[in-house]
């Protein structure tokens, strides 16, 4: 894709977002017809679902050639192979749980892939009037500012968040390497949004972030905003994160992510013994 096909592209799903946007402000604080699926703790609303259609249809329509990978209607199947065409991953409301409380840390996240890799970025948070967006190789920005991760080179200084999605736990205990993590830091934030947690990587509010059994759509929208803005996304085993498999440790420098890579090592050898 060149960069002019990339910038229509990117210019059209962002008015899509804007529309998407305004539904959710507005639903923010209005009751919610709210399902679950496999798990209690894994809700839906009719907004996730609307949102998802609105964006969907309207990628498909303008560009049929395109994919996308989408968390409802992705729910329940297995998970397409990603391929080298263009590919929109989406979660409609990331944060669903905080959306029907009307915790307003939520967030519309969109993520191209083009070969395999990511190429965009589309994060809105419509009741905070935030809009992250990234283009590869174009920088980070919040509102239209540029925007970049601080300069936190040591985990002692650092503020960290983790996320642990208790339907995906897979029998994994976690808190080792929590409490390790808290021992070592300034502090944690959990923040009950991984796409938000990792723009506020981006925007040097937080320095690291640690996340497992993630789905595509959780991170494929914010993780090129953190390496736009000049942080550091790596598997959370070390190497190249996979953005169809995330369990990615997200970092404002690659000290602090080689730091946080390290601990998860340590802990996770102690646990074996």
């Amino acid at each position: 894709m060149d960069a002019k096909t990339l910038d229509e592209c990117f210019d059209y799903v962002y008015k899509l977002t804007l529309e998407c946007g305004k539904i959710v402000k507005e639903a923010a604080s209005k009751a919610k017809n709210i399902t679950t699926k496999e798990h209690r703790c894994d809700f839906v609303t009719e907004y996730d679902k609307k949102v998802e259609d609105i964006l969907m249809k309207g990628i498909l329509e303008k560009y049929p050639h395109h994919k996308v990978v989408a968390e409802e209607s992705a729910y329940g199947k297995s998970l397409p192979e990603l391929t080298d065409d263009p590919t929109w991953i989406i979660d409609p409301i990331d944060g669903t749980q905080n959306f029907t409380r009307n915790i307003k840390i939520i967030c519309i996240s969109i993520g191209l892939a083009v070969n395999k890799q990511l190429v965009a970025s589309i994060c809105m948070n419509p009741c905070m009037d935030e809009m992250y967006t990234a283009k590869k190789g174009q920088g980070a920005f919040l509102n239209g500012e540029r925007i970049h991760v601080s300069n936190c080179k040591d985990f002692r200084d650092a503020v960290f968040s983790f996320t642990l999605i208790p339907v995906r736990q897979k029998n994994v205990n976690y808190m080792p390497r929590i409490m390790e993590f808290m021992r070592q830091s300034m502090g944690i934030r959990i923040l009950g949004s991984i796409a938000m947690a990792t723009c506020y990587i981006a925007s040097g509010l937080m320095d690291a972030y640690n996340f497992e059994n993630a789905a595509p759509w959780d991170a494929a929208g914010a993780v090129l905003l953190v390496e736009e803005a000049g942080g550091v996304v790596k598997s959370s085993s070390g190497g190249p994160y996979d953005i169809m498999k995330p369990n990615m440790v997200v970092a404002a420098t690659e000290e602090l992510c080689d730091q946080m890579i390290q601990m998860i090592k340590k802990v996770e050898e102690k646990e074996k013994v």
